[in-house]
């Protein structure tokens, strides 16, 4: 009776070890996409930066041979991780030369 009862302590020992080591390496797969989400937030709000306020612009003209020049306007957002860029033309008279997405 005794040696069953030490086969039993045995196995229960080695199942709360694999039971600890599962909830070990979910909390480490936890606090990784824990920091991978306060990356992808900081991203997030750079590009809103980018898209809602007006920040310090640098302007560019592109000179090109027998071709218009074309101006682009470059904004730029950062943070102490990332910086982010985001270039728009000056001018849009090109636009009228190509179909919309419906092709209509």
């Amino acid at each position: 009776m005794r040696a069953f009862s030490l086969l039993e302590a045995i196995f229960a020992s080695f199942l709360l070890s694999l039971i600890f080591l599962l909830f070990y390496q979910s909390y480490i797969s936890f606090t990784k996409n824990k920091s991978m989400f306060f990356i992808n937030q900081d991203i997030f709000e750079l590009e809103k930066e980018l898209e809602n306020n007006n920040l310090a612009q640098k302007h560019i003209e592109l000179y090109i041979k027998n071709l218009d020049t074309l101006g682009f306007s470059i904004e730029e957002a950062s943070n102490e991780n990332f910086k982010f860029y985001s270039i728009k033309p000056n001018n849009t008279h090109y636009k009228q030369h190509f179909k919309d997405e419906k092709g209509l």
